[in-house]
């Protein structure tokens, strides 16, 4: 190992000298990392402290060059001769927050953000585009509205308790605690643990695909709030490949309502089954036609082994006539019971090989069979 720094000494085992420099130089960065960890560690300590005190100077206004600071995006920053003197203000940014929560009372934040883009207040990046529903529910979970500054690490985690009164509120604390209320009881954001609608249950689960790609068909639920306080519960269907844009696959974007007021598809389908005539969609004429090919094949393969069975006792009964005779067997008597034996052999083996197939063609249900397990698997009680 050569260090250029140090003159491109080599470290070896004789290189007694490059190991010391090495170790001081790796004390000496330890030493310096901790200086600084210490320097910054004691800089938030200090403002922590002036933010407590009411002193804002460690604060910077938003400028074109410098759009990230540490306070929300609804705050401009005043600035006087004694930047210990500074306050905060609300821009025009305040009102679609102060409108924001209380359209919270009502609906919740996919709605939000359409009524928000129709009055006037885009993506804050794309202002071609609504705030999507993940970024409105930060806002209405931020306790930033209470007028609270949270320190936070590196990394974005709280470094210490929130520090009240830095800012002018938004709202009231009671108002915030009733709008989580509300959110919680309507359910649109996974983060509050809850189930937003029951378990789905649908009777064709893993048992239906579709017609265009033959992906797997989905079923899917949700539910929306209406006016009387009541929520109304809708299930769906929808292929797995085309719904999700996979374009080169399906093109079948839509989906189906199954279940919704005044409309049950899965009653629906089961009432088809009990009607539909499956006797005559399971009548399959290559089924009977095979079963019989199957069965005639399996009857002459059972003829031929007998043949050659009997054979086989004629040239035993043959050889012991010679033997009592006190004779040699005739070598051709030898040859063909051989003969004969392997043919048998080889007789037998396709006979019980057609016979298993036309064991599997029996055991086929015929379709009165599958008319009768069909409706009886989805009688309705």
């Amino acid at each position: 190992m050569a260090f250029t720094q140090w003159g491109g000494e080599v470290l070896d085992k004789k290189g007694r000298g490059v190991w010391d420099d090495l170790v001081k130089a790796l004390g000496a960065a330890q030493f310096e990392w901790d200086d600084k960890s210490a320097r910054i560690n004691e800089y938030n300590e200090d403002k922590l402290e002036r933010i407590k005190n009411g002193n804002l100077c460690d604060f910077h206004p938003r400028t074109k060059d410098r759009q990230r600071v540490d306070y929300p995006f609804w705050l401009d920053l005043i600035e006087m001769d004694d930047r210990s003197k500074n306050y905060f203000v609300h821009n025009d940014q305040a009102k679609y927050m102060v409108r924001m929560f209380d359209l919270a009372l009502e609906v919740g934040n996919e709605e939000i953000s359409k009524i928000l883009f129709a009055e006037g207040r885009p993506a804050i990046n794309n202002p071609k585009r609504r705030l999507c529903r993940s970024t409105i529910g930060g806002y209405l979970k931020s306790r930033a509205v209470l007028g609270e500054w949270q320190p936070q690490s590196d990394g974005g985690n709280p470094r210490a308790p929130a520090v009240k009164g830095v800012w002018p509120p938004l709202i009231t604390p009671e108002l915030w605690e009733t709008i989580q209320q509300k959110r919680k009881s309507r359910f649109r954001n996974q983060d509050y643990g809850v189930p937003p609608t029951p378990k789905i249950h649908n009777l064709f689960r893993g048992s239906i695909f579709c017609a265009c790609c033959n992906s797997k068909i989905n079923p899917a639920q949700n539910r929306r709030l209406k006016k009387s306080g009541e929520y109304s519960h809708y299930q769906y269907l929808y292929c797995s490949s085309g719904f999700r844009g996979a374009v080169d696959i399906c093109t079948v974007k839509t989906r189906l309502t199954t279940k919704k007021v005044g409309v049950d598809g899965e009653l629906e389908i089961l009432k088809r089954l009990q009607t539909f005539h499956w006797a005559e969609l399971f009548n399959n004429k290559r089924h009977s036609a095979k079963l019989k090919m199957a069965k005639s094949k399996m009857m002459r393969l059972l003829n031929v082994a007998n043949k050659l069975e009997e054979r086989i006792e004629q040239n035993k009964k043959a050889e012991d006539e010679y033997i009592n005779a006190g004779r040699a067997v005739p070598i051709r008597i030898e040859e063909r019971f051989e003969k004969d034996l392997e043919e048998y052999e080889k007789a037998m083996d396709e006979y019980r090989f057609a016979k298993s197939q036309h064991e599997t063609e029996k055991q086929k249900e015929t379709g009165f069979q599958q008319e009768r397990k069909i409706k009886k698997e989805s009688r309705i009680l």
